[in-house]
């Protein structure tokens, strides 16, 4: 019985009659000039095979397009898990050929492109930064105190309108101003400077009118201002347009070394 003509090319065997290729990864059938091109790069393990020497034992010297070659090679380069630009198995020989490169034991892998490779290192690096920025600590917020507001009118009946503005500044702050609330009798935490946020509800041109400060208690110093002009029924509207500025104000205080 005739021996099979086999040959060991990193994991793979190569059936030569069958013009396949047996490994790990299964059994995979080459196309006829791609089996007669690696026959003839095995036979001439480690020498470089000239493109004239490929076209004369596997076209016969027929004419056929510059890069018949090139495209078999390619074939042959992926059912083998090879990387053109880091070739395991077969190796180009610029401007000569191309060089089956000496038998490596090693079994056949899934060479992953260069930019897969890179995609995966941003991927680690982006991972690791997260990472620093969830473990980082936290820097303090500060923390504004707000004062309920103050019927400054001098007219009972505008009690109502003062509490329920006072709410309203309490709740339109929680979303404008990205820091901790607290009431008038909650002291600010240690080491955080607060920014103190007080209300008056004054007559204005005979129209209620809600005149809002911000102060640093630290130094007595106005940090912001508005006036959120009436009459009663717009006045709800004006003061939350105010309180949108304020919430800026309040974001820019909170970067590092700012109070």
């Amino acid at each position: 019985m005739a021996t099979r003509e086999e040959h060991r090319i990193g994991g793979w065997r190569f059936d030569v009659a069958g013009a396949a290729l047996s490994g790990p990864g299964g059994e995979r059938r080459l196309e006829h000039r791609a089996a007669r091109t690696l026959e003839l790069l095995c036979r001439r393990r480690g020498e470089t095979v000239t493109h004239a020497e490929i076209l004369a034992e596997v076209w016969d010297n027929r004419a056929v397009s510059p890069n018949s070659v090139a495209v078999v090679i390619g074939d042959l380069r992926r059912s083998l898990g090879d990387d053109a630009r880091d070739p395991m198995h077969i190796a180009t020989v610029a401007k000569r050929g191309y060089r089956l490169n000496a038998e490596n034991a090693a079994p056949p892998t899934e060479r992953r492109p260069v930019w897969q490779f890179a995609a995966m290192a941003f991927v680690l690096l982006g991972a690791v930064t997260l990472a620093a920025l969830l473990l980082r600590p936290a820097s303090p917020r500060k923390q504004v105190a707000i004062e309920p507001v103050q019927n400054a009118t001098g007219l009972p009946s505008y009690d109502p309108l003062a509490r329920a503005l006072g709410e309203l500044v309490t709740n339109r702050v929680s979303q404008e101003a990205p820091a901790s609330i607290a009431t008038r009798n909650a002291a600010a935490t240690p080491g955080q400077p607060a920014v103190r946020l007080a209300a008056k509800l004054i007559l204005w041109n005979g129209e209620p009118t809600l005149s809002l400060t911000a102060t640093d208690p630290a130094t007595g110093s106005v940090l912001w201002s508005a006036m959120a002009a009436g009459p009663a029924d717009k006045l709800a509207g004006s003061t939350i347009r105010a309180l949108h500025g304020f919430g800026q104000r309040v974001r820019v205080l909170e970067r590092p070394g700012i109070l």
